[in-house]
């Protein structure tokens, strides 16, 4: 998503892109990155990420405080971060994953085992259609979220969206490449 960023940034510049819409493009592409992953409770998303690599000898106390101070400052990070994957995903999980298993499985019996919810990695969340059913989901909880805060205008809701479609098609091209 960072690299993304970096790519694309000066383009929003470029067409004069509100940082309003910044924000609503990266918000999509961020919830939709890690979406494809809310299918399994042992997804790397739902676990805390620390470094507890050993600094090792240093030359000085001077420089082994400094590298220490550095990790503990990474550790906050990493805390914090996972702290938000944990809840966005436990979020995801319930609000996109499982409505969107019940309508594939309304849609086609077949597909789905009835009376169970799989909660093995690259499931119906892994699937274009499992993905095109939670955008539509998605849009609905942004809806719902936008009458709450009135955040922005609704035709504005579209682009989030969009965006959470296309970064979790790009979630499961790379997922297709890889193991």
């Amino acid at each position: 998503i960072i690299l993304i960023g970096i790519i694309f940034v000066p383009m929003f510049n470029v067409l004069n892109f509100s940082s309003g819409i910044i924000f609503l493009i990266f918000l999509g592409l961020f919830c939709g990155a890690i979406f494809p992953d809310t299918d399994c409770k042992e997804s790397r998303i739902f676990k805390m990420k620390q470094d507890k690599r050993k600094i090792g000898w240093q030359s000085s106390y001077k420089e082994y405080k400094s590298k220490k101070d550095a990790q503990n400052m990474y550790n906050a990070f990493l805390s914090f971060y996972s702290s938000i994957l944990i809840i966005l995903g436990n979020v995801f999980r319930y609000l996109l994953y499982y409505p969107s298993y019940f309508v594939v499985f309304l849609m086609n019996k077949k597909w789905v085992k009835e009376g169970s919810v799989q909660d093995e990695h690259r499931g119906i969340s892994h699937t274009l259609l499992g993905v095109f059913i939670a955008s539509i989901f998605f849009f609905i909880l942004l809806f719902f979220g936008n009458l709450y805060f009135k955040i922005t205008s609704l035709n504005l809701l579209i682009i989030p969206t969009l965006s959470f479609f296309i970064a979790s098609n790009f979630h499961l091209l790379q997922d297709s490449i890889s193991k």
